[in-house]
């Protein structure tokens, strides 16, 4: 079961095929009202701009939609297109081209000026500079009718260049029948019980005449490099409202300290899941999309302890990270084609589905009020849906943004190469890239 879980992003998929294109219906789409939209209306008389199109003229638009997905989100994107153009009363038509890398639909961004598409999956922060101009979607969500709620989303948002679409996010794994066999009754919500406990399970493995093991029990980091686990730990040791590097590294440092106490370990050889069967780690962390694969091997393992997904203690339960769906500028019936598909895209029906069959994360409250109301949701799916309303996205935090990547190579450095490099000299490497003092 070695390296059974591959904890890194998986927002950037490769996919075995080319291209996709869905062939256009053959049926009359049935006309009817809109199904009661799972984000909430706002309506007016009227837009509150003249949008250059109605959503009853437009009639036979054909809307050219990219994304790079695979597996199965591409193939239930690739059902959604259908559905939709099946029985949408507009008259619209999605023609999608699926790319098999985030890289390559970047790339045609570039390269094809002239043939942009009319709807794009992607991170807008992260898009090549003057690929694009995004729309405003914000007079089209005052639209009476077709409006939606800004704040049936999670997150804070500055301006609506951009709506979330896929969203993830990083928990973590916690032995939970170990920790009341040490006395904890509670997973930790704060960093300083995420310390007692932590050390209070190494010292467990103190306890015996054998030297070799002393350094188990703990928090095992993961080995791969990866940025929201670095991230997450950062966002909660520093000022949300002012943040830079020099506030946010703090509690990093803590995890250095605690890592030269024999709290913390690493090794590259063992399974995440054998460590928590044997106890030899109390908590780990783990992506929520592997959540599932992480299920089914605790199920093959018989592993008997109680094994909760938890949050990361502190104020910020989790940082958020995904794909949005962007708009850009073009012909008004285009526009309004490709914000009655994302709207359609949004309802609760389809981000339930969503989140069943792919393991994302809702990203508007009344999804998640949905799934939370079923009868037999599984813990797992609780506690993230729980986590949500105290989670962040990556993309408020622009100096955090643009670095992730490079904090999360200095992570992995400093997981890897412990003790012969320091986190202080991972930070020095990083510093032009941040406000550090």
């Amino acid at each position: 079961m070695k390296k059974l879980i591959i904890l890194f992003i998986s927002i950037f998929l490769v996919s075995c095929t080319g291209a996709t294109t869905i062939p256009e219906p053959t049926s009359t789409p049935t006309k009817s009202l809109p199904t009661p939209f799972i984000v909430q209306m706002t309506p007016t008389a009227q837009p509150v701009v003249d949008l250059g199109a109605q959503p009853d003229a437009i009639a036979g638009v054909k809307v050219a939609f990219w994304y790079a997905l695979s597996g199965q989100q591409a193939s239930l994107m690739e059902q959604e297109i259908a559905k939709f153009n099946l029985v949408n009363q507009y008259g619209i038509q999605m023609v999608p081209t699926r790319f098999n890398t985030i890289f390559e639909l970047r790339t045609a961004l570039t390269v094809n000026q002239k043939e942009l598409p009319g709807l794009l999956l992607d991170q807008l922060s992260d898009l090549p500079e003057d690929t694009i101009k995004p729309l405003d979607w914000l007079p089209y969500m005052q639209m009476a009718d077709t409006g939606m709620d800004g704040n049936n989303f999670f997150g804070t948002r500055k301006d609506w260049n951009s709506v979330p679409f896929t969203r993830s996010a990083r928990f973590l794994l916690y032995n939970a029948s170990f920790a009341q066999e040490l006395g904890f009754r509670n997973p930790p919500k704060t960093f300083k019980e995420f310390e007692t406990q932590i050390c209070a399970a190494n010292q467990f493995w103190k306890t015996d005449d054998d030297l070799t093991n002393d350094y188990f029990g703990g928090y095992l980091l993961i080995g791969d490099s990866n940025w929201p686990e670095p991230i997450s730990w950062m966002i909660n040791g520093g000022s949300q409202q002012v943040f830079d590097l020099s506030n946010g590294k703090k509690v990093l440092l803590e995890l250095e300290t605690l890592r030269d106490e024999g709290c913390i370990w690493y090794t590259s050889e063992d399974d995440i899941l054998e460590n928590l069967q044997a106890r030899k780690t109390i908590i780990t962390s783990v992506d929520i999309q592997s959540l599932a694969e992480v299920r089914s091997a605790i199920n093959a393992l018989g592993i008997k302890d109680q094994i909760e997904l938890i949050p990361y203690p502190g104020e910020v339960s989790a940082i958020l990270y995904g794909f949005d769906l962007i708009i850009p500028e073009s012909e008004p019936k285009t526009q309004m084609g490709a914000y009655l598909f994302v709207r359609w895209l949004l309802e609760d029906e389809r981000q339930v589905t969503w989140t069943r069959e792919t393991s994302l994360l809702p990203v508007t409250r009344s999804a998640s009020q949905r799934l939370s109301s079923e009868a037999g949701i599984s813990s797992d799916i609780a506690i993230s849906i729980s986590a949500l309303e105290s989670a962040i996205s990556i993309t408020s935090f622009p100096d955090l943004n643009s670095t992730r990547y490079l904090i999360g190579d200095g992570f992995y450095e400093w997981i890897t190469r412990y003790p012969f490099v320091q986190l202080e000299k991972i930070f020095d490497e990083i510093a032009p890239f941040s406000n550090s003092d």
